[in-house]
């Protein structure tokens, strides 16, 4: 394996310790491959951090796993290749270990002749290794996310289609699994159109399914799945949040010291094809409802790719965003979802279009430095523009180097009127305001059409987060929606109706 730096810092710390020599860095990491994409990172028992990426070899037609275990300064401890025989290994998911070391990677992969999917499921020992590998091969199935339980034993939750895709329709699955990978119990859940379960979180005795639906939709579009089962899979509630426009699915889902969930999806705020939808943070509590929102709207492409929640309850989360090329992003934001800063990354400044900078997970080590996972072009190979490993050590402020700080985003309040968005826009039959957090006044909005004349009136109460609007009566075209508060109006949006 071939390893470059970019750049490495080392920070002295004075204090009444003797002096700590505290190192920085940014790393890529080549496994000669053709196509690396990073996933998730664990860290195990010894401290070292064990992270899966998804890669093509040179001279192989097949997409496997790349297993990368490196120590806290960034150097390669081992490495390892998994592949599965006829099949184009796609996406995986991470369990935290155990008390005894042992974590579940999970996934999917499809077949190279026929396209049909099937989901995976890895057992590693506490030092990376790989213990056994299997294939769930019961139908066209996924899996996308996988939960540690007592015993060793697991769940994973994803989507599986008995037609074997004629249809294109699936159902949740959350399947139970003893320590040798035998199927103890599975259990389906959705609608009669296609629905996914996409990240679990666990409780003392309740498991949480997020996840996406189209089963109370119409078309292709989507809406954000959230519910909650026992141990056993019985089905206690579920919740659905969007409308008619085309949401994200519950992709990350985490659990704070209150025992608040919290998640990252999409909403559908587009006008039209060259606008990018609004991706959000919610916190809800354990029945579901939504407590606070921050949106981040940024006008330009910004993905959010993993959430940890910290020892404090702040939140960190990373993705990419990209005004004008790709960056990896990665932002602190408080319990009550302010943010407290936020910081781009690249390790190379350079316009091409096959620059792309990805951050996709995130550990914290003992002294609140974050080590991140993604994937960049190479540091020191400047001829190469293809995908490398991408491992970063910040401290807890997200810097590579002191008084990066200086300039972050300042802790506010929450206003009396909080920020929203009007999605879906354009909307068919229901649009909705969504505010960041619950309205502390009741408030009034009036729909106007180009006429000046009032078409609709809606009183939103006290404590409402979410504001529905009927528009399935109003004739196609473009409509403005006025809000008034405290006897004032405040703001103007336009909102298109179409049929």
């Amino acid at each position: 394996m071939r390893l470059s730096f970019s750049f490495v810092l080392t920070v002295i710390i004075l204090g009444v310790q003797p002096i700590v020599a505290q190192t920085y860095f940014s790393k890529t990491y080549d496994k000669d491959s053709m196509f690396q994409f990073s996933g998730n990172i664990v860290k195990l028992q010894n401290g070292e951090l064990f992270s899966e990426s998804s890669s093509e070899r040179k001279g192989s037609n097949l997409r496997g796993k790349i297993f990368l275990v490196v120590d806290t300064t960034g150097a390669v401890v081992r490495s390892s290749y998994l592949e599965f025989a006829g099949h184009h290994v796609s996406s995986a998911s991470i369990s935290s270990a155990s008390q005894n070391g042992i974590f579940y990677n999970t996934g999917f992969m499809s077949d190279a002749i026929t396209g049909n999917f099937d989901a995976f499921v890895v057992k590693h020992d506490q030092h990376g290794d790989t213990i056994w590998k299997n294939i769930i091969d019961s139908a066209t199935e996924a899996g996308f996310d996988v939960l540690l339980t007592h015993n060793d034993q697991f769940y994973i939750t994803g989507a599986i289609d008995f037609d074997d895709g004629i249809q294109f329709n699936s159902d949740i699955f959350l399947s139970k699994f003893d320590s040798s990978g035998h199927c103890l119990w599975t259990t389906y859940y959705g609608g009669k159109d296609d629905d996914r379960g996409l990240s679990l979180v666990k409780d003392k005795n309740t498991i949480y399914i997020g996840g996406n639906t189209n089963s109370p939709s119409k078309g292709d579009n989507y809406d954000t799945y959230l519910s909650k089962v026992s141990l056993a899979g019985d089905l206690e509630w579920e919740k659905i949040y969007g409308s008619d426009g085309g949401d994200g699915g519950v992709n990350f889902l985490v659990m704070d010291k209150n025992k608040d969930l919290v998640f990252a999806s999409t909403l559908d705020t587009t006008l039209n094809f060259m606008e990018y939808s609004t991706r959000y943070i919610a916190k809800t509590d354990t029945m579901g409802n939504i407590k606070w929102r921050r949106f981040f709207s940024r006008g330009y492409l910004l993905e959010i790719w993993n959430i940890i929640v910290t020892p404090e309850d702040e939140i960190l989360l990373c993705g990419f965003e990209a005004p004008n090329k790709d960056f990896g992003w990665i932002a602190k934001l408080t319990p009550g979802g302010n943010i407290l800063w936020e910081r781009r990354y690249q390790t190379r400044k350079e316009k091409h279009p096959l620059v792309e900078h990805y951050i996709t997970d995130m550990v914290l080590l003992d002294n609140g430095d974050i080590m991140s996972l993604g994937t960049a072009p190479s540091i020191t190979d400047t001829n190469r523009y293809d995908r490398d490993i991408w491992v970063m050590r910040l401290d807890e402020k997200g810097c590579l180097y002191p008084g990066c700080d200086s300039l972050d985003v300042p802790v506010v309040d929450t206003p009396d009127f909080p920020e929203y968005i009007v999605y879906p826009n354009p909307a068919r039959s229901v649009t909705k305001i969504a505010l960041e957090g619950p309205l502390k006044k009741d408030m009034e909005i009036e729909i106007i059409n180009l006429m000046g004349q009032r078409v609709r009136e809606i009183t939103a109460k006290k404590g409402w987060i979410d504001i529905p609007i009927d528009v399935s009566t109003l004739g196609s075209g473009l409509y403005l929606i006025r809000i008034i508060y405290e006897d004032a109006v405040i703001d103007v949006q336009r909102l298109v109706k179409v049929e």
